[in-house]
């Protein structure tokens, strides 16, 4: 949980005990000298405060937060065509996408040296199976838009060519480029930013059909040369919440990329 999103929750704590606090002495005195009716009357006056009360409460604690949706597809707004493109999650969004920039831009590379205007390396949100009432997953703050929340990981999303060769190509290299991103420790291998902790930095792949993928899973698992555990991820936040040393790997068609 952000610090943000805990000040937050402190403060909402605080003024619904407050407020609360205040109602129940206000309601006691106004109780103490109306009739037994009256009384009744009072008491039940002050419930719908103190349920509206509760609500906030969970609405800064629980995961997924209260109306959340369930992920019903790609969101509206995406900028990569879901069917070209696939994710790569592995700690912070930004050292990740900066790698795979290099990659996109590498003078006679695979990606053919893509210019600035045509980089398709994109920051966002993916692995959760929840989304905002709006049909969004955003950085830390209001908790119902809040992507740890609806349980998601921080990744990039990147589109391969429309030329199957290419994207094979393409794909081998920015696997390959994923796996050399950790180090090795004793309990195997750890991502460069282990400070960020949390199933919100969890390591994740997405691609369509994710596992079932017979022409683009095989690359993946055979750019996996030191042998990191590859689990079918289930979906956050209830799932999938280890931070380290796995990978995550998810249908995207199932468990899309939310753009930051």
């Amino acid at each position: 949980m952000s610090v943000m999103t805990v000040i937050m929750s402190a403060l909402a704590l605080s003024v619904g005990l407050v407020m609360g606090f205040f109602c129940a002495q206000r309601v006691g005195k106004r109780a103490s000298k109306a009739s037994a009716c009256n009384k009744l009357v009072i008491h039940l006056a002050g419930v719908p405060a103190w349920v509206l009360g509760f609500i906030g409460i969970l609405w800064f604690f629980m995961s997924p937060p209260p109306f959340s949706l369930l992920v019903s597809g790609p969101p509206d707004h995406h900028t990569n065509d879901p069917s070209r493109s696939v994710y790569f999650g592995n700690g912070c969004f930004w050292h990740t996408q900066y790698d795979f920039v290099l990659a996109e831009q590498e003078v006679n590379g695979v990606f053919g040296g893509r210019s600035d205007a045509d980089i398709t390396s994109l920051v966002g949100y993916a692995g959760g199976n929840y989304q905002s009432p709006s049909g969004t997953a955003c950085y830390h703050g209001i908790p119902s838009l809040d992507y740890n929340r609806l349980g998601h990981s921080e990744c990039v999303s990147i589109t391969l060519s429309q030329n199957t060769t290419a994207a094979n190509a393409q794909l081998q290299k920015i696997a390959d480029v994923y796996f050399h991103g950790y180090t090795t420790k004793p309990q195997g291998r750890q991502r460069l930013d282990p400070q960020d902790m949390g199933a919100e930095y969890r390591n994740v792949i997405g691609l369509p059909g994710g596992m079932g993928n017979v022409h683009w899973w095989p690359i993946i698992r055979a750019a996996n040369k030191y042998g990191m555990p590859l689990i079918q991820g289930k979906g956050g936040p209830r799932d999938d919440t280890e931070g380290e040393y796995v990978v995550y790997v998810y249908d995207s068609d199932e468990n899309p990329f939310f753009p930051r």
